[in-house]
């Protein structure tokens, strides 16, 4: 299998309830080899990173943290799946913890913004990335 690719990717939040990112956020990737790096903005995060690797030609760890638009700070890990959708949108799912406070979880997807969605197309991908999820626990 042909691995996936995040370099110059942006994607989009479709679903994550317990966590901060929203709609609002965009996530900007680079990729070098297996080594990843990003950006996020937008919603109640007012400046976020990210680092983690590829471990596998559709499997991902990150680390992340940022700082709220109410000036906390915030950090996590996450392990994702990249797929694609029906539409050749790549979807990024991810299962994640905080590292601090509770460190609670849960999770979240995200959608490739390279093409334009379709209206309420968003909870459709976010269903059927949970559904991806838990069947690769």
């Amino acid at each position: 299998m042909k691995p996936h690719r995040l370099h110059n990717k942006k994607f989009v939040t479709t679903g994550n309830m317990h966590g901060l990112s929203s709609s609002e956020t965009v996530f900007h990737y680079a990729q070098q080899e297996d080594v990843i790096t990003g950006t996020y903005a937008g919603g109640l995060i007012a400046h976020g990173f990210l680092v983690g690797k590829q471990t596998g030609p559709d499997e991902i760890e990150l680390l992340f943290h940022c700082l709220t638009s109410t000036k906390s700070l915030e950090a996590g890990q996450s392990r994702g799946k990249i797929t694609e959708d029906g539409n050749g949108h790549l979807l990024l799912i991810f299962s994640w913890n905080w590292l601090i406070g509770d460190q609670s979880g849960g999770f979240s997807s995200y959608i490739g913004v390279e093409k334009p969605l379709l209206p309420n197309n968003g909870q459709q991908i976010s269903q059927k990335c949970l559904r991806v999820v838990r069947k690769s626990q």
